[in-house]
């Protein structure tokens, strides 16, 4: 197997993509299966919708974290990391601009997190209200998800940084990770009857 994978071209990065990607489908039809059998109708409607909401973190995000890869390679062009010194060499000049670049998208992503939950959060929770009497005990989860959301996006400001820096199967591995333990964490909440926490 790992002789067609070379043959391939498929190195490290792309297979960790790959799995991330097989984990991602598999996680989501194994939930589909058990959303339809461990949550109601009313539970359900809020679990997708929920799901169709923290979506709107895309017209927040706007695409920035291409720009950040794009201009974080350029800068780490001229630059090298040294892992024994954990230390960036190269022209200062360089070097700046890269800071610079790292800590505008920290504050951006922090902006963009700041807003999530301020912004989506609450209208999240005025829409969710006008259902009201359902029986569906909605609002822990989503608070807790829009926190989680707002994380995950702040979050995308230092995977951006580190891929445009070269880190590309580092950070493919990690998402790797995270999707299977986010599927693993879905699976176990929902068929413990933790409902819409999953």
């Amino acid at each position: 197997m790992n002789r067609i994978i070379r043959m391939l071209g498929v190195d490290k990065a792309i297979r960790y993509v790959i799995f991330g990607k097989i984990i991602s489908v598999l996680t989501g039809l194994l939930l589909i299966m058990l959303i339809s059998h461990h949550l109601s109708k009313d539970a359900q409607g809020y679990y997708y919708t929920f799901n169709s909401v923290v979506a709107l973190q895309i017209i927040f995000e706007l695409g920035l974290s291409t720009v950040i890869i794009q201009f974080a390679s350029h800068e780490m062009s001229a630059l090298k990391y040294d892992y024994s010194e954990r230390d960036i060499i190269g022209e200062s000049k360089n070097k700046q601009r890269y800071l610079s670049l790292f800590r505008l998208a920290i504050k951006w992503y922090a902006v963009i997190a700041l807003l999530i939950i301020l912004i989506v959060g609450p209208i999240g929770y005025v829409f969710f209200t006008q259902k009201e009497g359902l029986g569906v005990p909605w609002q822990g989860a989503w608070l807790l998800l829009t926190i989680v959301t707002a994380f995950n996006i702040f979050l995308v400001s230092v995977l951006s940084v580190a891929e445009g820096s070269g880190l590309i199967t580092d950070v493919n591995k990690m998402r790797m990770y995270q999707s299977l333990l986010a599927g693993i964490l879905a699976v176990s909440l929902l068929i413990s009857g933790f409902g819409l926490y999953a």
